[in-house]
Order: structure tokens, then sequence, then C-alpha cells
């Protein structure tokens, strides 16, 4: 029975993208965008960060934003993404000796049994890892980009960001949809970052050109805190109230007939900036990183 409900699953598509109109409008996500301000500031030049709905299925939620323009479709998604977990327990069980989860061997990585995997991935608006990517990945037929913020200065790149093939899919290098580990709390200037939050990075249509900014030093080192504070300020208030153009992603349905054609630039974007921290935790800090990355994120 269980069988014959994946079948007829599988039998009924996903939702068409409406493409009627060749650039869609978003809301930039202030905290994302200060963080990557903080962490990685050349990528808003050519990416922003997606509002997305802090509520257990964000994760899912930006993936929904990311292909079909609205988060409204993110609990088939989610259903889609735990069938395909619970008729495939060779590839997700990383107990099994022939387990077939790319990243069950990384040292870096805590990953949940099976048992607690299906219940997340099955329950609406609980906490999503690195594993719930794979699923959903497999289930759009299309590699996922991670990218997970440099906050400290490590100099090796971290296990979460990778690209993501799920089952079924050959190895990538490159991926047209980029989701990035974020917070929804309040991003500080220096010190620990909770990461507990997904939002999409979406192409500009048209790269954004920043004007250099002029800081003017003073003698009084509280003056200068505070230029450096409103110039932090006005950035960040400049890229949320600006409208922003994005460049439409493929129709799933295309995407299943182009897995090997992702554009090389959508990776190589993301090679810019300090090097990445190679150990995460919840609440990363200045000093070296102790591991579990069993990051589960709303």
């Amino acid at each position: 029975m269980a069988r014959q409900a994946s079948v007829n699953l599988r039998q009924v598509a996903l939702p068409a993208l409406d493409v009627s109109t060749e650039t869609n409008s978003h809301r930039v996500c202030d905290k994302a965008a200060t963080l990557l301000k903080r962490c990685n500031p050349a990528m808003l030049d050519t990416f922003f960060p997606v509002e997305t709905y802090g509520d257990g299925n964000c994760l899912f939620r930006a993936l929904s934003s990311t292909l079909y323009g609205t988060d409204e479709h993110y609990v088939e998604m989610r259903l889609r993404a735990a069938v395909e977990v619970m008729l495939n327990q060779q590839y997700y069980d990383v107990s099994f000796h022939d387990c077939m989860l790319p990243c069950k061997d990384n040292p870096c990585l805590i990953l949940p049994d099976y048992q607690r995997l299906c219940s997340e991935i099955s329950h609406n608006g609980t906490d999503s890892d690195i594993m719930a990517v794979y699923a959903v990945s497999s289930v759009i037929g299309q590699p996922i980009q991670l990218y997970y913020p440099p906050i400290t200065a490590q100099f090796q790149t971290s296990p979460l960001t990778c690209v993501v093939s799920g089952r079924g899919q050959a190895a990538a290098r490159t991926a047209s949809i980029v989701i990035m580990w974020s917070t929804g709390a309040s991003v500080p200037a220096v010190g620990p970052v909770t990461i507990n939050h997904f939002v999409p990075l979406q192409r500009r249509a048209v790269p954004r050109v920043c004007d250099e900014t002029v800081v003017v030093h003073s003698d009084n080192d509280d003056d200068d805190d505070r230029q450096s504070h409103r110039a932090e300020e006005n950035y960040i208030a400049d890229l949320r109230c600006e409208q922003v153009q994005v460049v439409n992603t493929p129709k799933v349905a295309q995407m299943q007939d182009s897995r090997d054609d992702a554009d090389e630039d959508d990776a190589s974007d993301l090679d810019d900036g300090p090097p990445r921290c190679s150990r995460i935790t919840g609440s990363d800090t200045d000093g070296p990183i102790t591991m579990p990355s069993r990051t589960t994120i709303s």
C-alpha cells in the first residue's frame, strides 16, 4: 500500500510555475543581509536574501519561494520529502553499512538516526537539517547549493557550504538554487551568531553596484563607532527598501532535463570573500569551533 501511495504521489506533478512575467519582486531579509554584510559583503552585489517566515518550515518555504515565487507550496514539498525518506531507508539510514548518503562519513557532521529523521521531516513546523535538503533535492530533481556564511576566520570551507545532489542524481559541482543558512535573531557586529534559519539567495537580474564607503576618522573612538554603526544601518536600510528584481528560476519540469547544465557562475560567486569556517555549532564564536553539526533550522 505504501508503494502504491508513492506511485500515485509521483504521478501527480508539482504545481506549474507561473512565468507570465520575466521577473518577480521580493522583500529582502534584513537579518540575512546584515549577516552577509558582516561575513561576505561582495555576495550582496550578485545575490540578495529573500525574507522567509520562520515557523519550523523555513527550508521548504525557501525552496517553494525559489521555485514558484511564493512559499505557499511548502506543505506539499515537505510531504513529498517525507515520502522520499520513508520509502528509501537504505539511502537515508546512516546505521546501514551500505548507506548511500554522500555526507554519512563526514566527521564534522552529527546526523540523526533514521527514526528521528522520519519523525522530524513528517511533522509540520519541525526543524530541518542537511538530510532534509538531500530529500527535497531528490523530490525536485535538482541539486541545491547550500551556503554557510563564514562567521569566523577559518581556512577551510564549512561542510555545510556544499552542493547537495539528491538520490538518483549525479554529483553536481554547481546549482541554480542557492539556500543560505541564516538566523532569526539579531546579528551583532562581532561575536557569536545563532544559525537557526534558512533563506533563499536570489540572483539579481542586474548586479548591484555599490558606491565606495568613505569613513571619516576622528580622534574620538566613540565617534568612529557611531559613524560605523550609522553607515551599517543605512546600508541595510537601503538594501531592504530596494525594489529588487530577480530572474525567475526555471520550471520544475524543465529542471528535470537540465541537471547537467547548471550555470557555473552560481557556484563561483560563492567563493568570493574571506575563508569559511570548517566547523559548525549552533552559536559560532571567535575562537576554535567544535562541532555538533546537527544544526537544526526553523
